[in-house]
């Protein structure tokens, strides 16, 4: 009986040896990622004045799409996601994909999967958003992602400015500094959180640096009292000289994160 079962055995033994296989029980030698292209989505921006807010939120749903490939066959494709990412870079929300023909995927298994991105922006959330697409095969390999844009807008609504603090005249000591301060208030109809600078231009100044920053962040090095009470505030030093003492116009400007621009304001200066 030994002779006879011999045979047989290292038979066996040689088909399964140098094989892995999986608990399936069927022999594993993939290893190609899936690859990603066309991909979508839908609507490619929006204007959140269109869209009724929630609890001072404006909910927007995107659907998104991409039609993935793996060399080993569709049945190896894994997970398909989509993430949105905020013009900072932050992840706002991700989304599951899939190609089962269930809305909003159209048909199963054509290749094409879908799902939905559910954000929820605030007014000052503008900017150019990311969707970055990946997909991974069941044994967690990854293809290279993919990156589509769309875009964020709101009604134009420029920042204004009101209730500015700033002396008519300043009278240097003789080979002293004099020290003062500036500041201008600030609104927006779309929050403080919408304005991104807010600007002064010395014109009448022998100085290149003409153009200079007011701040809103309670630092004494800026001369500003509260943070974000939505007063920028900015300290001057003025030191004697023949050539500093004349008039200046001094032009406030506000600008928000859409690029739109306040109306200047404009102050003269009197320094003797």
């Amino acid at each position: 009986m030994r002779g006879t079962l011999a045979g047989p055995l290292i038979a066996l033994l040689f088909l399964t040896s140098g094989c892995d296989h999986n608990p399936m029980g069927t022999v594993d030698q993939r290893g190609n990622a899936p690859s990603v292209s066309a991909f979508s989505i839908s609507p490619v921006g929006v204007r959140i004045d269109t869209i009724p807010a929630v609890n001072g939120l404006y909910p927007f749903n995107a659907t998104v799409s991409a039609r993935v490939v793996d060399a080993d066959g569709a049945g190896d494709i894994g997970t398909v996601k989509a993430q949105a990412l905020s013009p900072a870079g932050d992840i706002v929300a991700e989304a599951d994909l899939h190609d089962d023909g269930v809305a909003p995927d159209v048909s199963a298994g054509d290749g094409l999967f879908t799902g939905t991105l559910h954000l929820n922006f605030a007014r000052s959330d503008v900017g150019i958003y990311r969707i970055v697409y990946s997909a991974s095969d069941r044994e967690s390999l990854t293809g290279t992602s993919a990156i589509r844009s769309f875009s964020v807008i709101h009604r134009a609504s420029p920042p204004w400015l009101y209730n500015l603090s700033a002396p008519d005249t300043v009278v240097v000591p003789s080979r002293e500094t004099l020290n003062f301060r500036l500041s201008v208030a600030v609104g927006d109809s779309d929050g403080l959180a919408d304005i991104r600078d807010v600007t002064l231009r010395v014109i009448g100044s022998s100085s290149s640096a003409s153009v200079l920053h007011l701040l809103d962040n309670g630092s004494t090095s800026s001369a500003d009292s509260v943070a974000g009470d939505g007063i920028y505030s900015i300290g001057l030093s003025v030191s004697d000289s023949s050539t500093i003492r004349k008039r200046y116009t001094l032009q406030f400007q506000a600008v928000d994160k859409a690029g739109d621009t306040s109306a200047t304001l404009s102050h003269f200066l009197t320094i003797q």
